[in-house]
């Protein structure tokens, strides 16, 4: 089962911790929508919204991007710099990014032949009644 929503907040506070949050007392919003999330789709949750407050502040040079001529961040002064800020429509649209993601592997439906429930698993029906034989054997002889 998927953690419970206090659980899911305290992943979001471990795994945003150095995101620049616009509104921190939303974030228990930002954990109830997260239904169903695990660790790891809350550790894609807050990349993507760190990615999205990056593309939003417009800043074009990537941190490991080699050394130009233009000045660097450290030397650009701040007042010049966009400010980056996660808002609640970045948490809103990430959640609906990673519920998207989330859902290519829902509703995956493998085909059986009547009375072998496990014809559709790997195939090599032969090999798998093989081991089901020796792990069945011990216990019931």
């Amino acid at each position: 089962s998927s953690p419970a929503v206090d659980v899911r907040l305290a992943m979001l506070r471990r795994f945003g911790h150095a995101l620049p949050l616009g509104d921190p007392a939303r974030l228990p919003e930002v954990a109830a929508m997260c239904v169903g999330f695990v660790g790891a789709d809350i550790r894609a949750l807050c990349s993507l919204v760190a990615g999205s407050c990056i593309a939003k502040a417009g800043d074009p040079t990537p941190p490991d991007a080699p050394p130009t001529n233009s000045p660097t961040r450290a030397e650009t002064p701040s007042s010049s710099r966009p400010t980056m800020t996660v808002a609640f429509a970045d948490w809103e649209r990430g959640v609906r990014m990673v519920m998207s993601q989330g859902a290519k592997g829902r509703g995956v439906t493998v085909e059986t032949k009547a009375g072998d429930p496990d014809s559709g698993v790997g195939g090599l029906g032969d090999v798998k009644e093989v081991l089901r034989r020796a792990v069945e054997w011990p216990l019931v002889h």
